[in-house]
């Protein structure tokens, strides 16, 4: 039997930097990155946005109103949107247990920077099932997520979930996964291996 594996998206699949986003709208408004940090993300607009529980022209207001300047919205959207960067080592990863394992990702994301990861990512779409944030307006680490998430393991299949978060990690664990914290992509292929996954290269 396959082993199910459920991967975090940023910073485990994918790096990222929210920072390039505060720093693009900066440029652009003449604003200071570091009070755009904190008026969208520590003013918790931006956990909204993830949660789902604002749409694309809510959070484009939202930002406005925070921010005291006239955002457009395809400017938002365009900087948003460009803060990843590619892992050539995670992505030969994930090809790989594409055929040795059944692949979900959960992940808090909104759908700005879910449609960029498909647009940029192609390997994204070797994980046939999805746990997004803003679809199932729940956030890791909530229990409930990680249990919505088991729903897809078999009887007896070996539950496996990768994230960077301490605290998505413990909360994983709790309900059943055996939870790996993801430190790199050396000591994770190790931990695979020690958990009895098939991986084709060293």
């Amino acid at each position: 039997m396959k082993t199910f594996i459920a991967f975090d998206l940023g910073n485990v699949l994918i790096p990222f930097d929210h920072m390039k986003a505060c720093r693009a709208l900066g440029a652009i408004y003449n604003l200071d990155p570091l009070d755009v940090y904190e008026r969208i993300f520590e003013g918790g607009i931006g956990h909204d946005f993830d949660l789902g529980n604002l749409s694309p022209s809510d959070f484009t207001q939202a930002c406005s109103d925070a921010l005291n300047v006239i955002l457009n919205e395809e400017e938002l959207v365009n900087a948003w949107s460009n803060i990843f960067s590619h892992d050539p080592e995670m992505e030969k990863l994930i090809e790989e247990l594409a055929d040795n394992a059944d692949l979900c990702l959960i992940s808090n994301t909104n759908c700005w920077h879910y449609n960029s990861v498909l647009r940029d990512f192609p390997f994204i779409e070797l994980f046939p099932r999805k746990l997004l944030s803003y679809k199932i307006h729940k956030m890791k680490p909530d229990p409930e997520v990680f249990r919505l998430a088991l729903r897809w393991a078999q009887s007896g299949q070996t539950s496996i979930f990768i994230d960077d978060i301490e605290d998505n990690v413990k909360s994983a664990a709790a309900v059943g996964f055996k939870a790996i914290h993801f430190s790199g992509i050396v000591p994770l292929r190790e931990s695979l291996r020690c958990l009895g996954v098939k991986l084709n290269q060293p």
